[in-house]
């Protein structure tokens, strides 16, 4: 975990987290969506905290699907009726 409590000049309170990039992906395809590209980097430190990047575009398929609805229900219902998804 990540704590800030100044971000761009403001004082903020804010926690983040790392997470698994490859069990972020598993949760995106588990809720439907199709993961179409990632791309890994490393962090710059001089403008940024210093832990390594990943970048999920994901999109759901457009035909509605009762066991995806199914399986979305079991991430939460944040995603349903999303058509594009960038994590």
């Amino acid at each position: 975990m990540n704590h800030l409590t100044s971000w761009f000049g403001e004082r903020v309170d804010i926690d983040g987290y790392f997470l698994d990039p490859d069990e972020v992906k598993v949760e995106i395809e588990d809720a439907g969506f199709q993961v179409t590209a990632t791309i890994d980097r490393q962090p710059r430190p001089e403008v940024e905290y210093p832990s390594r990047r990943c970048y999920i575009l994901a999109q759901r398929p457009s035909a509605p699907s009762p066991e995806r609805d199914r399986r979305h229900w079991a991430v939460g219902p944040r995603l349903r009726g999303t058509e594009w998804l960038i994590f």
